[in-house]
């Protein structure tokens, strides 16, 4: 039987930079850290925030969503890291939307300067 727990789907944002992984219905950076719960493509942080949503293994955020909110969510422990994949082609955006914030973004919020 196929574990559905450690099965991982990487994800890149809309301009192409690899950002990390779901697993299950939670999203992670390649460098393990927690960043938020998934309802169905919907992406939502740890505060409850609409953070984005993926198509086809792409993150962007849709402005007219950013209204969206869900409950809080405590952080998970830190996950392993995962090698850093290669980044891919940007990809155009569209009007109403921008592109999903870099992995690097979310490191820099859970800095003692930034709480």
């Amino acid at each position: 039987m196929l574990d559905m727990e450690r099965k991982l789907d990487c994800l890149w944002t809309w301009g192409g930079a690899f950002f990390g992984f779901r697993k299950g219905n939670q999203l992670w950076t390649y460098t393990g850290h927690h960043i938020g719960l998934f309802e169905g493509n919907t992406i939502f942080g740890l505060k409850g925030y609409y953070l984005g949503e993926v198509v086809n293994n792409r993150l962007l955020v849709n402005f007219t969503r950013k209204v969206l909110r869900a409950a809080p969510l405590a952080e998970l422990p830190k996950h392993p890291a995962i090698p850093k994949l290669a980044d891919l082609e940007a990809l155009s955006v569209c009007r109403g939307f921008e592109d999903f914030p870099p992995p690097e973004m979310f490191a820099k919020a859970r800095t003692p300067a930034a709480t």
